[in-house]
């Protein structure tokens, strides 16, 4: 790796100026590793040789190589201690390990200098839910040229939809915090989960944690949200949505037909056009790349405050 060239030139001929047009590059080069059948025998080299190539031929364009995983078992987990081997085998170093199980997702990072520019970071996110957070995506005006672009990629997901245990859980119909109406009526008992009334809008929250009673106080313990843009079929009452949720086994193939890996891809597809607007709308890049650098700024930029 050590000995792979850097020239100082982007992808496309030129640097992108504006913060929408360096996001919506990021959206047009999404890459995947995931295939669509296990069912051949080889699968595994084929996604191997996949990664590999993905971050050798990114080492030469990217400052920041973000990889989205879904937990999914035994399979998921011999995925990503290949991705810490190979990277380690390429000469990378960890520079963290980010255990917030408790957040929905673990994430780990590793760095290997380039010459005459910015060291090439590889981050490999692992989610427990398919539901990316825009915040993922904090691309910052230095990716706007290669060498230092930003590109994503999933690389892990789970193959089936887990076991779902009966539970009745509550949507308030204002929000917790800002005190919106979120709850927009549809025909039959639907309900689409709208923030487009935020005071904030656009910010980068993707939804509101269910509840588990009809309090503010008791939210779901694994952090399940109830998403903006998704509809939930239930009962309006006293100012809650009540929404049942019937036990099912492991399959494929969820209510709305979608395998694991489509809905991640509409997530990631949803957060980066969130992450387009917000840029529009403040007509800048964030101003810190991470939460902890400059916690009011971070939180001032994306809404979130």
């Amino acid at each position: 790796m050590r000995s792979v060239g850097v020239e100082a030139v982007d992808s496309g001929g030129g640097a992108l100026h504006s913060p929408e047009q360096v996001v919506q590059d990021v959206l047009n080069n999404l890459y995947t590793s995931v295939l669509s059948t296990v069912y051949c025998a080889g699968w595994s080299i084929t996604w191997a040789m996949s990664v590999a190539m993905l971050i050798i031929t990114s080492y030469h364009d990217c400052s920041h190589l973000l990889l989205l995983a879904i937990e999914g078992g035994p399979s998921c987990e011999e995925e990503c201690n290949f991705i810490d081997v190979l990277l380690r085998s390429l000469g990378f170093i960890q520079t963290l390990t980010e255990s917030t199980a408790d957040k929905g997702f673990l994430s780990w990072e590793w760095q290997i200098e380039r010459p005459e520019t910015a060291p090439f970071t590889v981050e490999l996110r692992k989610l427990y839910e398919p539901d990316v957070d825009p915040q993922d995506f904090s691309i910052m005006e230095s990716n706007g040229a290669a060498p230092n672009l930003f590109r994503a990629a999933v690389v892990s997901c789970a193959e089936k939809w887990g076991p779902r245990k009966a539970e009745v859980l509550y949507v308030p119909e204002l929000h917790p915090t800002r005190g919106y109406r979120m709850l927009k009526s549809l025909e039959g008992g639907r309900y689409m989960m709208d923030d487009s009334a935020d005071p904030e809008y656009p910010s980068a929250f993707t939804g509101v944690c269910f509840r588990t009673e009809m309090a503010m106080a008791a939210r779901h313990p694994k952090g399940k949200s109830a998403l903006f843009g998704e509809i939930y079929t239930g009962e309006l009452s006293g100012g809650w949505l009540t929404v049942v949720y019937e036990e099912r086994d492991s399959r494929r193939l969820n209510d709305d037909g979608d395998t694991v890996n489509d809905v991640l891809n509409k997530s990631i597809v949803r957060a980066l056009e969130k992450v387009k607007r917000i840029y529009a709308a403040r007509n800048s890049f964030p101003p810190v790349k991470c939460f902890y650098e400059d916690v009011a700024a971070f939180k001032r930029f994306w809404g979130t405050g």
